[in-house]
């Protein structure tokens, strides 16, 4: 899953380069157009840009197609961990009332973090996504109660 955020990372950047270049490219022809005197077709310099633009406009549509792609098969990995996502935030909101109860029982968010991270570490990637799911959540739930049980 950390791969695919630094990819979803990169994916944003890359589309924001994009839209930059491509403004650029629109403000430096539009300007070239606009100082332009006598017949257009006969500017060189204004029709080779004008190629460039095209042919990097085609690239940029391109590399957003694919961004888009990248966004849904990461909205797919990302829904697939939903459920394990919502057992921990049960489970923290759980424990943090546990302070009701006894003072004793105060964790932080950092020390739930760890908790939380690690199982999912430490979890088998080779098996199947709900296979891994379904044991993400039952070994999520025993460590929760294995460290809150030791205070």
């Amino acid at each position: 899953m950390p791969n695919l955020e630094e990819k979803r990372t990169e994916t944003i950047v890359n589309i924001n380069d994009d839209n930059n270049l491509l403004k650029e490219m629109e403000d430096k022809t539009l300007k070239m157009l606009n100082m332009s005197k006598g017949n257009i077709l006969d500017d060189e310099e204004l029709i080779q840009t004008l190629n460039n633009s095209k042919k990097t406009s085609i690239i940029i549509a391109e590399r957003l197609i694919d961004a888009k792609e990248t966004e849904q098969k990461i909205g797919i990995a990302r829904e697939s961990y939903r459920a394990v996502a919502n057992r921990g935030s049960c489970l923290y909101f759980v424990v943090a009332q546990l302070s009701e109860i006894d003072s004793m029982y105060q964790f932080s968010l950092n020390y739930f973090s760890s908790i939380f991270c690690n199982v999912i570490k430490n979890s088998d990637k080779k098996i199947r996504i709900d296979v891994k799911m379904s044991t993400m959540i039952e070994d999520i739930t025993r460590a929760v109660y294995i460290n809150v049980s030791r205070g």
